[in-house]
C-alpha cells in the first residue's frame, strides 16, 4: 500500500491510496496529465474511485478531464454532488451521508462534516485491510467529534494552513484575513499541533502537515513543529510543500 501526493495547498490538492486493487483519489485540483504520469509507474487493472471533499476550485478543477478519461465513480455529500453535477454525468455521482460508513469496493470509507465555507464539505477516513488514512484539511476548527473519527487511523494528513501571527500582520486585505481565520476557514499550525496533542494516545504513528500557505506560513517554523511532535507525541509528522508535492510517495 502505497499514499502518493499530486497537489497540496491553494494551487491545487490531489492525493492517492494505493492498495492491491484500488486507486483512491481524495480531490483532483491536478490536470489529468498529472494523472496520466502517476498511472504509468503503478500496475494497470486497479479499480479507480474518487472522493471529494468539496467543490472549491483547488479541489476539482481536474475534474471533468479526469472523468473524461477514466469514468470513475464519485463520491461526495449531497451538497457536492449537487454542485458537480451541473458538469460531470450524475449517474457517476454516489453521494454520501457523514458519519455513515460505506464499503467502496475493497475499501471502506467514513465520512465526517466539517466546518468551511462550501456547500458541504467532507473530511475522511479511508479503511483499507492493512492501514486506515484519515484526511482533514480545509476547515475553521477541530471538534471533539472530528478527533473520536481520527483516532482510528494509523496515517494522517491534516491542514497546516497559516501561523497567525503571519496572517494577521501580512499583506492579504482584512476580510480575507477574516475569512481565512474565521471559523469556516482554514486552522492554524498551532491547531493543528493541538490535534496531534489530542491524537498521541491513538492509532495515529504518522502525519503529514498539508494545504500550507505559501503567503503566511514559514516551512522553516513547520519543520520544527513537526520534529517537535514526532519527539514528543509518538506520530512521526512531516511537511508537504505546495511546490514539490507532486511525485510524492509514502509506505502505508
Amino acid at each position: 500500500m502505497r499514499l502518493h501526493t499530486l497537489a497540496s495547498g491553494s494551487s491545487g490538492n490531489s492525493y492517492c491510496v494505493e492498495t492491491d486493487n484500488e486507486l483512491i483519489f481524495v480531490d483532483i485540483g491536478v490536470p489529468v496529465s498529472a494523472i496520466k504520469t502517476l498511472l504509468s509507474t503503478i500496475p494497470t487493472g486497479k479499480n479507480i474511485s474518487l472522493l471529494l471533499t468539496h467543490e472549491h476550485t483547488d479541489h476539482i478543477k481536474g475534474l471533468v478531464p479526469f472523468v473524461n478519461y477514466l469514468q470513475p465513480r464519485i463520491y461526495s455529500s449531497i451538497g457536492t454532488a449537487e454542485i458537480i453535477s451541473e458538469f460531470v454525468p450524475a449517474e457517476l455521482i454516489f453521494p454520501l451521508e457523514a458519519d455513515q460508513s460505506q464499503y467502496i469496493g475493497g475499501f471502506g470509507v467514513t465520512p465526517f462534516n466539517v466546518s468551511h465555507d462550501a456547500a458541504e464539505p467532507f473530511g475522511y477516513v479511508i479503511m483499507t485491510p492493512n492501514c486506515n488514512v484519515g484526511v482533514m484539511t480545509d476547515l475553521g476548527h477541530v471538534t471533539k467529534e472530528q478527533i473520536e473519527q481520527l483516532k482510528h487511523v494509523d496515517f494522517l494528513i491534516l491542514e497546516a494552513n497559516h501561523d497567525k501571527d503571519m496572517l494577521r500582520k501580512g499583506k492579504y486585505p482584512h476580510y480575507l484575513k477574516r475569512r481565512i481565520a474565521g471559523a469556516k476557514g482554514h486552522i492554524s499550525n498551532d491547531e493543528a499541533v493541538s490535534t496531534l496533542v489530542s491524537l498521541q494516545d491513538s492509532a495515529v504513528k504518522r502525519c503529514l502537515f498539508a494545504h500550507v500557505s505559501e503567503e503566511n506560513n514559514d516551512y522553516e517554523i513547520l519543520d520544527r513543529l513537526a520534529a517537535f511532535c514526532t519527539e514528543n507525541y509518538g506520530i512521526y509528522t512531516q511537511v508537504l510543500r505546495q511546490k514539490g508535492c507532486a511525485g510524492g510517495v509514502y509506505s502505508l
